[in-house]
Parts: structure tokens; sequence; C-alpha cells
């Protein structure tokens, strides 16, 4: 079974939360009627403007690591429900060894399952049993929208694992510098 079948039936559409229909080459809401390609027979695309894709593209190096142990206890409590990675970048190595784990990003590279934004997870409530998040959320426009669809994705029970990138880092879309006790109380409330 590839990965898009194992979402389907989780997946909703982003601007009205209504089901979506399922075909070989897209998904396609039951209300709005938007439609979502199949991007080479394995990525979703809930992004679909050239122009937003084009400017999306940041990344072209693999980081190909595996998850750490905190994501390994995580991926066994959670083993055979679906858990997102979000903000995953380029990696084959994810890609292949963890089904169970679909690859988000805005671009959609050769790894990526799911081009979406973060602030508009494609996924209905309390529907995954995890998520992890590195070095993401000081990238998008509002990180509390995105903790916010983190805390409605997922399943009661489920785990969610964040981290930030090294303090030094000076990316041209940096937006935000947390510290984890900003990130706690948050996800707390």
């Amino acid at each position: 079974m590839n990965k898009l079948a194992k979402i389907n039936d989780i997946l909703m559409c982003p601007s009205c939360r209504a089901p979506l229909l399922t075909s070989k080459d897209a998904r396609e809401c039951t209300i709005c009627k938007a439609s979502y390609p199949v991007l080479n027979k394995k990525s979703l695309a809930f992004i679909t403007d050239p122009d937003e894709l084009k400017a999306n593209y940041i990344w072209k190096q693999v980081f190909d690591y595996d998850y750490g142990s905190y994501e390994q206890i995580i991926l066994n409590k959670h083993a055979g429900e679906v858990i997102l990675e979000v903000g995953s970048g380029i990696n084959t190595l994810k890609n292949t060894k963890y089904e169970n784990v679909i690859l988000l990003e805005i671009y959609p590279y050769p790894t990526t399952d799911v081009v979406c934004y973060a602030e508009k997870l494609p996924f209905a409530d309390n529907s995954v049993g995890g998520i992890f998040c590195s070095a993401t959320l000081e990238h998008v426009k509002n990180p509390f929208t995105v903790m916010a669809e983190f805390v409605r994705v997922l399943k009661p029970g489920g785990h969610i694992k964040i981290d930030k990138s090294a303090p030094y880092l000076q990316a041209p879309d940096l937006l935000y510098i947390f510290c984890p006790i900003q990130k706690a109380q948050y996800l707390s409330q």
C-alpha cells in the first residue's frame, strides 16, 4: 500500500474542511469542488499555484539522517498510526524506511508525500498519532496557527516532537526565534 492510500480516509479540504473524493490523479473536495493533484504518482499537492511553488523552493541538499531516540519512542508507541513530519526537507531514508510517516513540505521534493502549508493541514481532527517538526516553526508565517493545527489533528494520547534549528542559524526566511519554554507554554493551553 502506498503512502497516499494510507491517508485517504483522514484527508480533508484545507479550505472548507469537507471530505475529499479520491481518484487516481487527484483528490476533489465534496463541497467547494477544489481539486488537488497527485504529482509524480506519489505526492498530493494542496499548493498548486506554479509561482507559489517556485517561491517555496528553498533546499537542494539531501538530508539522509534517521530519527533520534525520542522520535523512535513515538514511532514505536504509535506504530501503525499515521505520523506527520512537518517541514521534512529532502530525506530519502525516512521516505523509504517509515511507511506510516507522511513527509510534508511546501515544495514537491522527490521525497515529499504531501505538499501543503502547516497553517492549513489537510487532515481531519484527531486523526494522527504523532507529529514531528524540526527546524520549521521559525520559518512559518504564523507559528501559533501551526501549533493550533498540530493540536487539532493530533489524536487524544498522541505525541508532538518539536525542536528548533541552532540559534546561530541565519536563514533568509527566518521569521521567529523560540525557546523551549515558549512552545511548552503554548502547547499546554
